[in-house]
């Protein structure tokens, strides 16, 4: 809603000036498109459920359109995400760990893994279809520094690919201490003394 003024003549009739819109000649405005972000990512807030309560207030949309405002949103955010990742990959040291990520496709779903960088002030999540060195290659490009990681071994591969190959990352691997403390419990029933 803008609110319109006039003069006291009544001759001039001006209309306040909207908000900023996502989308050059679209309806909904930036601060519609974070709010949408932030309910749905931050606020674990389904769109169905935010369609239902705009409903409330007075306000028809449907999912689709709450999908279209994120999709423009994560355009207008793709410079700032790429200037993350580059910023996060200047620190001495970086944690770095994979996930699995379940991606459903009609009448099957797919298994991708989400891979994040993190320091103590940051974190930067990659979306990418293997688990393998290449994977961790793409993530850390060509990072120089340490890499404080699980045992897995695309991370120890990446580090002696990297020794010896100057165009790759050149990382020194920190292992976890938790993940060096599960392999003692793991020995423990066959060899005791590792307890």
């Amino acid at each position: 809603r803008r609110q319109k003024y006039r003069c006291r003549c009544g001759a001039c009739v001006v209309t306040a000036p909207g908000p900023a819109k996502l989308v050059p000649g679209g309806r909904y405005s930036v601060d519609f498109a974070v709010g949408v972000a932030v309910a749905k990512y931050l606020d674990h807030l389904p769109l169905a459920r935010q369609v239902r309560q705009m409903a409330r207030l007075g306000l028809t949309v449907d999912t689709q359109t709450l999908w279209d405002q994120l999709l423009a949103l994560s355009h207008h955010l793709t410079p700032t995400y790429a200037a993350l990742g580059a910023d996060m990959l200047t620190a001495p040291v970086l944690g770095a760990d994979e996930t699995t990520w379940q991606l459903m496709e009609p009448g099957r779903s797919k298994t991708w893994w989400v891979w994040a960088l993190c320091r103590p002030d940051a974190v930067v999540y990659h979306l990418l279809g293997t688990r393998s060195a290449a994977g961790a290659a793409t993530v850390l490009g060509d990072y120089h520094g340490i890499v404080v990681c699980d045992g897995y071994a695309a991370y120890q591969a990446l580090a002696k690919r990297g020794a010896g190959d100057r165009a790759g990352p050149t990382i020194t691997l920190a292992h976890c201490w938790a993940h060096v403390r599960r392999q003692y419990v793991e020995a423990e029933p066959a060899y005791p003394p590792a307890a």
